[in-house]
């Protein structure tokens, strides 16, 4: 991705990929997956440059679902991933979204969407919300009916993660080094601001950790002065819960911020 702020999101999802992390572990149907590992209910599933895979348990055999996803969310009992014939120079081509059991069997195409690009897809409630792409500033969330097979634009913007019908979302001002960070209810449409300057964040539960910056050093992308807050997924009950720190932000989770001061890697316990 060009923009930063989606840089930044896969920037961590790449590091922890190959840091040894442990693998997420998911609420069925709560999911919001792109590169990494993860446990749905008693399958584990990653998506790596080699395809998405699943396997039951920790020491079954790993069997390949398909090459070439960008992401995917489950209910549960199913998989929904993308793959994209889409190429980012000439901005031409389709999504193709499928679905497949959580064991990796009955794969099934539920259809094409053309002139775009899918690089986030998310399961509420018999729906699909999705991150579209077209062309360089076209950027939105559209909702796809399961039932109904029903389409429809949401609004401009992304959904960074989700939990139950909460989604942390941000607009489409991608030139800035950080982004206006907000709860979106993908029910109702209405939306909550948590932080004016955030760089990275973790959705744990019902709650959502993130970096809020107040001060721009100028030193590449996410330096500067910054404190962590807490916030329910719907966006009420933000609280600071770290004293200032200065830094470039390497990781955050649901209990310390990482982070790099004058060279050296700290972590900041809440």
């Amino acid at each position: 991705m060009k923009r930063k702020i989606r840089l930044g999101v896969i920037l961590l999802a790449i590091m922890t990929l190959f840091s040894g992390v442990p693998v997420r572990a998911a609420a069925s149907n709560y999911i919001m997956g792109d590169y990494g590992s993860y446990i749905i209910g008693g399958y584990r599933l990653k998506n790596n440059g080699s395809g998405l895979y699943s396997r039951k348990s920790a020491a079954g055999n790993w069997k390949k679902i398909a090459s070439n996803v960008q992401a995917f969310t489950s209910n549960g009992s199913v998989i929904y991933f993308t793959k994209n014939n889409y190429n980012y120079n000439s901005e031409q081509g389709n999504a193709h979204v499928y679905s497949a059991s959580v064991n990796g069997g009955r794969v099934k195409r539920i259809g094409i969407f053309k002139n775009r690009a899918i690089d986030g897809i998310y399961y509420y409630n018999n729906k699909l919300y999705l991150n579209e792409r077209r062309g360089k500033h076209g950027i939105y969330i559209s909702e796809y009916s399961l039932r109904s097979r029903k389409y429809r634009k949401i609004r401009t913007g992304q959904i960074l993660d989700a939990y139950k019908n909460y989604g942390m979302y941000v607009k489409n001002s991608y030139y800035k080094w950080t982004e206006p960070l907000y709860s979106i209810n993908l029910t109702t449409g209405k939306m909550k601001k948590l932080g004016a300057n955030c760089y990275g964040h973790d959705t744990a539960g019902r709650y959502v950790y993130f970096v809020n910056y107040s001060k721009k050093t100028g030193v590449q992308w996410n330096s500067g002065t910054f404190v962590v807050k807490r916030a329910v997924v719907s966006g009420s009950s933000v609280k600071t819960i770290t004293k200032k720190l200065y830094g470039k932000v390497r990781n955050i989770t649901s209990k310390y911020v990482e982070y790099e001061n004058n060279g050296i890697t700290k972590r900041a316990y809440y």
